[in-house]
């Protein structure tokens, strides 16, 4: 009994509480669950008996529009979501994101009209673009260097899982007798977009990098011990030498004082650094990938499958 019990003790030892900066990973990656969700799930939505019934039969173009009609605001909000990333810190970016996603979904789900259905899936798309750049920005400013390559590809990892989990709930519940197999799924996406809300604001710490960006110098070292990353895997740039990052933040201040045109000729300057010579081939492979992914017309599989 002795033994048994020196074992027991001897496993509780081994068997350690994973650090929180591995946690906080999968925690913030179920903003790629939402992606996938919605992407799994509006073409089998648009398409159930029970839909049309309640919202009309939907020619081809309307099809198109209602299915696209996320992309738009979508990617006009990530147009300045690391602008507003950067300004209020991630985890609240990614829970104000997370509850405008909400608000999108809980419309689309109780839409009594296709006007309001288009309206919520505009919404959704405002929340999706807000949160969904900045989920692989946490991810790698609050990982160890050697573990970040690994937890960032959690997030793609979660959003093929949302595309498989849409499409099975959906076929779960397009049988049932009235308009709840349609709303369902899209009021199942707006309970875990609250709940990813709720969990960013109350739960992820704050980014260290960010942290050090803002010159918090102190906060961000209380942010490392939080997460559990030791000092040997801390980036020493971030703690010992965070002045370029506060210098950073001063220039970026001063430009916020200037005029608008000299906030803008700012921006250009920065834009160009892609272009430089370190740069310009890790520039031209990313446009060629993202560009050969989009003319291979994955995304018109993806969204219209039913």
């Amino acid at each position: 009994m002795a033994r048994m019990a020196s074992t027991q003790k001897g496993w509780m030892k081994t068997i350690q509480k994973p650090p929180q900066y591995l946690s906080a990973s999968l925690v913030v990656s179920i903003g790629g669950l939402l992606n996938g969700l919605d992407t799994g799930t509006i073409g089998p939505v648009t398409t159930m008996p029970s839909f049309t019934d309640t919202l009309g039969v939907l020619s081809s173009s309307m099809h198109g529009m209602v299915i696209s009609s996320i992309l738009l605001p979508a990617t006009f909000t990530s147009l300045f979501s690391g602008a507003v990333s950067d300004s209020l810190g991630r985890t609240r970016v990614v829970a104000i994101g997370a509850i405008v996603f909400a608000v999108g979904a809980a419309l689309e789900a109780s839409a009594s009209t296709l006007g309001m259905f288009i309206a919520g899936r505009c919404v959704v798309g405002i929340g999706e673009g807000l949160f969904l750049s900045t989920l692989v920005v946490y991810v790698c400013e609050i990982s160890p260097p050697n573990k970040r390559g690994p937890l960032a590809t959690v997030v793609q990892v979660f959003i093929t899982i949302g595309m498989c989990l849409g499409y099975f709930t959906c076929y779960g519940t397009v049988r049932l007798p009235s308009s709840l197999s349609w709303r369902l799924p899209l009021a199942l996406q707006s309970g875990i977009a609250f709940f990813l809300a709720v969990a960013s604001y109350f739960y992820l710490p704050e980014s260290p990098r960010w942290l050090a960006y803002k010159g918090r110098r102190e906060e961000a070292s209380v942010a490392w011990d939080k997460l559990g990353v030791s000092n040997a895997e801390r980036e020493k740039d971030l703690l010992q030498n965070p002045e370029s990052m506060v210098n950073a933040a001063t220039r970026r201040t001063e430009a916020a004082k200037a005029g608008f045109l000299d906030r803008i000729r700012g921006n250009l300057v920065d834009s160009s650094r892609v272009f430089r010579k370190d740069t310009r081939k890790p520039m031209f492979l990313g446009v060629f990938m993202m560009s050969m992914q989009q003319l291979s017309g994955i995304d018109g599989v993806i969204y219209v499958r039913v």
